[in-house]
């Protein structure tokens, strides 16, 4: 056909697009008179799959009396090579380029002569193809068929897809994702399909839709159904509504096909034109299911679909994934493209990171976040059908024969041990503004916790060294877990101070990803109230260590390094590691698989219980039971007292302290199944009894402790409870808080976590023969506590029981008001009376013998006003500072013998 020359609508077109895109929209434009009668949709099948004006277009092109605008037409029908072209036409030699191509055939063996003249052939005498336009079903009575309902649909997403744009002739092939015009959309709306009164007559299901193809009609294209399925992936099957077999050399789409011939006779020329052809139609196929995928997954949020255009593949699949978890209401608010464009490339930047930390993605921890919510709003108890019991554990007594030789066990495998602290939190909800880890433990020598979690670690390696007699393979990992609040400060803590006489290599930190908050029981995702294009996000709690640590491949590099056990403790006790030996111990003698340390809780105490529940199903587990649910769990299953103290005075449920003790072997296994997860929970605060809204956003948590809740009833999971004294005083109050604690119970703040380790070094010294007065009761930030001789040594003058014993001698005696500091290995404590102050530094050649009697006016505890600004934040939120007001400090700096006896 070659009657649309003489058609005015298509004179902007002619010598400008191939004769093949001008007879399928000729094709098109007869149709509008039927289309008209029958008062249908034009289906817009042209335009979707070929980027050439359907029937309903050229309507609207027709009756503003225009003429067919050249962006209309995919620039793949406009130009035969898709680069930018700086050839003149008016200046080509037409006969001499006629003349090459003539010579270039004639070259070539018949097969590929033949395959060139049909091509040519093609383009020259188009209308003697034997190729058809594809067939277009267009007239259905009565019900609409699945095809246009389908249709009808992508109408409507088309209409509100697509903007304006003007493309130039050095753009690339659009095909099924290029930008139509605003008129050429308005069109669209001119042709709305009506239900016909008129036909009546049943209509069947087409067979093609039995193979998974609704759109495609009539019996014929069984066969290429058929022959192209396998092809095809099955996402695409309901989209599209035409298979055709081209044959290359039939002149239609003259795409070369790398068959044997072709290979062997290609020859550079060739290559280019394969990749001219073929390259436009493999990105044309892309972004039609891209575009297809897209149009379906985000037409419920406008503005989004508006936006797509500024994202990369990648990230467009981010946004649909949160439009199909229905997280729609994210880009509610979103303005047209141009607007703040680099701020939604970061909010999918951090959606990238949510989805990327998170075990399963965002889709998981939305569709946990929706069971659990409904649970939490239900009302339903996580324990329902377990009953409560006590626990097989150990229960030790400090200085006692059995303690001393657990302890000993316990040094001995530490060099098979890695520790892993837990640090992710700031000093805020203390009063102090830096990170926990860099708080001092005591102010007596300042101290901060990191550093005495290091030297104790590095002191218990070479015990065990010394165990072993020297045969020492390996240095002891020491892993911190991180969030983005501490990473950065924690490792400046350690860099500035050449990581506390630990090897740099030995350190690892592992930073902690915070999670998206929960707005609502839906578990729409919260959106940060100071910016629009930032999901709120809270920390996951510390349970993420064991995901963190499984996917770095630690654990599997500790297992080949021949380690067994890993330790895991929290970041301001200042006394577990004068617990950890025995515990240890513990779990080596009795092959515990989970070894939790605890301590005699109260009954009440706002720490967890260590508890085995036992289903009537006959599931079992030995797990941590926070105090809020404790009592109500014994109350439900016959302890009509609840959480009640026995006859020690303490609850039978020792109380948890959040330090593990693990097996290594068995923990990879269970992670292996788990990937890392841990039982999390919600914890919504509601608005009212309705449930219904919450007071602020949540998010799922989890912690630590909650491992064993995975593990199999043959698992052999324990405990070790030692003196409250000896193992546990947390500083995670802050001075307010405190003061508001019952008296009698632990204030967990740095008031009582400083006088604590006073207290249980002068306890120690006791139990070796030392004597020790008794302590005197103070109030500093409205909390009584006991104030004890502040004695203080560092780990590598005693890390166990037994190392105090052996440097304790004779007859010694501190009073209340003393100070004793001892920084150096082999200090020998002998026939000593202290009342005052005294320092001992050596180094570790220097053996020392103190004894004599030492008097001075000492270092003195100050009450302060914790509102003092003009003083530190560490001191003031302990209510006290020490006045320096007279010592003696001795300092041994070479080796030898020495012997201090004032």
């Amino acid at each position: 056909m070659d009657s649309h020359i003489a058609i005015e609508l298509f004179d902007n077109l002619h010598c400008k697009v191939s004769h093949k895109a001008l007879d399928l929209i000729e094709n098109e434009w007869y149709k509008l008179s039927n289309i008209r009668k029958q008062n249908v949709t034009c289906g817009c099948q042209l335009f979707s799959s070929c980027g050439l004006p359907c029937a309903c277009r050229l309507a609207n092109i027709e009756a503003t009396g225009g003429i067919i605008p050249l962006d209309e037409v995919d620039v793949f029908w406009r130009k035969l090579d898709l680069k930018p072209s700086f050839v003149d036409d008016e200046h080509v030699d037409v006969d001499k380029v006629l003349a090459q191509v003539r010579n270039k055939i004639m070259s070539q063996p018949d097969q590929v002569k033949r395959s060139m003249l049909s091509r040519i052939a093609g383009v020259v005498f188009p209308s003697k193809s034997n190729k058809k336009a594809p067939m277009v079903q267009e007239d259905t009575r009565g019900r609409p068929t699945l095809k246009k309902q389908q249709q009808g649909k992508q109408d409507v997403a088309r209409n509100s897809s697509f903007t304006g744009s003007q493309q130039t002739k050095c753009d690339h092939a659009r095909h099924n994702s290029y930008i139509a015009s605003q008129e050429s959309i308005q069109a669209s709306s001119v042709f709305q399909h009506r239900r016909s009164t008129k036909g009546k007559g049943k209509q069947t299901q087409d067979d093609n839709a039995h193979l998974g193809f609704p759109l495609i009609t009539g019996k014929d294209a069984v066969n290429n159904i058929k022959c192209f399925k396998d092809s095809i992936p099955s996402l695409f099957y309901p989209y599209i509504s035409h298979i055709q077999d081209v044959n290359p050399d039939d002149g239609e789409f003259p795409i070369p096909t790398p068959n044997a011939l072709w290979n062997l006779h290609r020859n550079d020329d060739a290559a280019k034109w394969e990749n001219i052809y073929n390259d436009p139609v493999d990105n044309a196929i892309n972004k039609l299911a891209n575009a297809q995928i897209n149009d379906l997954s985000t037409s419920s949020s406008p503005n989004l679909q508006k936006n797509l255009s500024i994202f990369s593949p990648d990230e467009a699949e981010l946004a649909k994934m949160l439009i199909e978890m229905e997280q729609g209401h994210l880009f509610e608010d979103w303005p047209d493209p141009g607007v703040d464009d680099d701020e939604k490339i970061s909010f999918i930047a951090q959606v990238a990171l949510l989805n990327s930390s998170y075990p399963g993605g965002l889709t998981s921890y939305i569709k946990t976040a929706r069971e659990l919510l409904a649970d939490s709003k239900a009302g339903k108890n996580p324990f329902d059908g377990f009953k409560p019991s006590v626990p097989s554990g150990e229960i030790l007594t400090f200085g006692d024969e059995n303690f001393i030789k657990y302890e000993e066990a316990g040094v001995k495998q530490v060099q098979n041990a890695a520790f892993v602290l837990v640090a992710g939190g700031l000093g805020e909800r203390l009063g102090y503004n830096g990170i926990k880890v860099a708080l001092p433990m005591e102010t007596t020598t300042g101290t901060c916790f990191l550093q005495h979690y290091i030297e104790s670690t590095l002191c218990l390696s070479e015990a065990s060294c010394k165990q072993a007699q020297g045969k020492c393979i390996r240095d002891v990992p020491f892993v911190i877990m991180t969030s983005d609040d501490t990473h950065a400060r924690t490792l400046q803590l350690l860099e500035s101070n050449s990581y506390f006489g630990m090897k740099s290599t030995q350190v690892k930190l592992l930073k902690q990803e915070k999670v998206a908050c929960l707005a609502d029981n839906d578990a729409r995702l919260a959106v940060d109230p100071k910016n629009r294009y930032r999901i709120q996000t809270k920390p996951h709690g510390h349970g993420d260590v064991h995901s963190l640590l499984y996917s770095s491949g630690l654990l599997k590099e500790w297992k080949d390094a021949g380690l067994r056990w890993v330790l895991f403790f929290q970041d301001t006790n200042g006394l577990l590691f004068k617990a950890i030996p025995a515990a240890l111990g513990v779990s080596a003698t009795k092959e515990y698989h989970v070894n939790s340390l605890s301590v005699p809780r109260k009954a009440k105490e706002a720490i967890g219980g260590i508890t085995r529940l036992t289903h009537a199903d006959g599931r079992e587990m030995v797990i941590n039971v926070e105090y809020n649910q404790l009592d109500p769990l014994l109350r439900a299953t016959s302890h009509p007292d609840g959480d009640a103290n026995c006859e020690t005075g303490y609850s039978p449920y020792p109380g948890n302290i959040n330090q593990l003790i693990l097996e290594l072997g068995p923990y990879i296994d269970e992670l292996s199944k788990t990937g890392g997860v841990i039982k999390e929970f919600v914890n919504p605060k509601y608005k009212d009894s309705t449930k219904t809204a919450f007071k602020s956003s949540t998010r799922l948590e989890c912690m630590m402790q909650d491992y064993p809740k995975t593990l199999s009833p043959s698992a052999r999971v324990g405990f070790t409870v030692t003196d409250p004294w000896l193992a546990y005083a947390p500083v995670k109050n802050n001075p307010e808080d405190a003061a508001k604690v019952p008296k009698g119970n632990p204030y967990h703040s740095a008031t009582s976590g400083e006088t604590a380790i006073y207290r249980a070094n002068s306890m120690i010294l006791r139990k070796a023969g030392v004597k020790i007065d008794d302590p005197v009761s103070e109030v500093f930030n409205g909390q009584e506590v006991e104030v004890w001789s502040r004695v203080v040594w560092k780990p590598k003058w005693a890390v166990t029981f037994a190392d105090v014993k052996s440097k304790v001698s004779g007859n010694n005696f501190v009073s209340q008001k003393s100070t004793l500091v001892i920084k150096g290995s082999n200090v020998i404590i002998q026939d000593l009376s202290l009342d005052g102050t005294l320092i001992i530094n050596s180094v570790d050649d220097a053996e020392v013998k103190v004894g004599g009697s030492v008097k001075n006016n000492g270092w003195t505890i100050e009450s302060i006003d914790k509102d003092n600004t003009a003083l530190p934040e560490e001191v003031r939120i302990r209510g006290f500072k020490i006045n320096k007001t007279e010592w003696l400090e001795k300092s041994y700096n070479k080796p030898g013998k020495y012997s201090l006896n004032p």
